[in-house]
């Protein structure tokens, strides 16, 4: 019976959560593009002793790794590094509630209709928060790297023309 009343006065509260959990779980994956640059342009960008991209470049980065160095190279010119910091993202919690929300509310009212309890949405819901939290924890979901945008100047060395 409270499901019954519940029903009409949350519909769009509902359809608000699944939108905003399909959102997290489509534009929120666990990668993160830093846009590099230098000057002078056409370095090589290094992440991990891999050559990943030559500047001006977007790079896609995994948020999960602690320590990410990009390493900035040309010939002639002495290379830089740039280290990221890894830090809490101030979106990830309202992410997390709106994905739990996404994937619990299609389970339980889909061809059910309103005949599902309160209680049981709720109980639903927490188990969809418990395994996303250290989901999101483990894949770097939570987290947002900065700087976003480098642009690095490159010394010639001494040996150089």
């Amino acid at each position: 019976m409270v499901a019954m009343t519940l029903w009409p006065q949350t519909r769009s509260a509902l359809l608000l959560l699944v939108v905003m959990g399909l959102a997290a779980l489509a534009f929120g994956c666990a990668t993160q593009s830093v846009r590099v640059d230098s000057d002078p342009r056409g370095a090589t960008v290094i992440v991990a002793d891999r050559m990943v991209a030559t500047t001006p470049q977007m790079v896609s980065l995994n948020r999960a790794n602690r320590n990410i160095v990009l390493r900035i190279e040309k010939d002639g010119f002495e290379p830089a590094e740039v280290p990221l910091h890894r830090g809490f993202d101030k979106w990830a919690i309202p992410k997390l509630i709106g994905m739990a929300a996404g994937i619990t509310i299609p389970k339980l009212f889909m061809g059910r209709g309103p005949d599902v309890s309160s209680s049981t949405f709720w109980y639903v819901f927490a188990f969809n928060c418990a395994w996303g939290l250290p989901a999101f924890y483990l894949t770097g979901y939570m987290y947002k790297l900065s700087p976003s945008d480098i642009n690095v100047e490159l010394k010639r060395t001494k040996d150089s023309p």
